[in-house]
């Protein structure tokens, strides 16, 4: 059995977990499935723009393995882009990952967006330096704290991003671009 139908609060487009359960498990009991297998069904999820099953699906897998980082990660993730986002929660799951070691540069990237999107200027530029700390060969993530920089009025060290993108990538046309805008 399925258990209890659960619904997504404030969603025009709710949709069931038992649906959810359906669609990516056709057959299946629901008392069977491990934590791999949620996570599976989340990356296939994820793959069809279907964030608000991810969402069910990461959640599953949590009340499984509630210490696992990368279930928290990718519920935060797809907490980003689902009919339902709310910062709030984005930002606790990705925090909660963090807390337990989750080791990805894209982490830290999607906790600099949240902290953009509320306004969290200096929590937002933190959360980049990290993501650049842990993958400094990552040319995106100087784009972002560039971007980040520049929303904020602060083109002298939006320039030291481009600068520092330029090194890394010296025959890439766009950090030269952007940096003389």
């Amino acid at each position: 059995q399925l258990g209890n139908i659960e619904r997504l609060p404030g969603s025009a487009t709710e949709i069931s977990k038992a649906a959810v359960l359906a669609k990516y498990f056709p057959g299946m009991k629901a008392s069977n499935l491990k934590e791999a297998d949620y996570l599976e069904a989340n990356d296939r999820a994820v793959a069809k723009l279907d964030f608000d099953s991810a969402v069910i699906l990461c959640t599953e897998a949590i009340k499984l393995a509630p210490s696992d980082p990368s279930a928290f990660f990718k519920r935060g993730r797809a907490r980003l882009d689902s009919s339902t986002s709310d910062s709030a929660q984005t930002l606790a799951d990705l925090e909660k990952a963090i807390a337990l070691n989750y080791r990805d540069s894209k982490a830290y990237e999607l906790l600099a967006l949240v902290y953009d999107s509320r306004s969290q200027k200096e929590k937002a530029i933190a959360s980049i330096c990290k993501a650049i700390d842990i993958n400094p060969a990552n040319t995106g993530l100087y784009k972002l704290k560039a971007a980040l920089h520049v929303a904020y009025g602060d083109k002298e060290n939006a320039r030291k991003d481009y600068d520092a993108w330029v090194r890394i990538a010296p025959a890439h046309p766009l950090p030269h671009l952007l940096r003389g805008q």
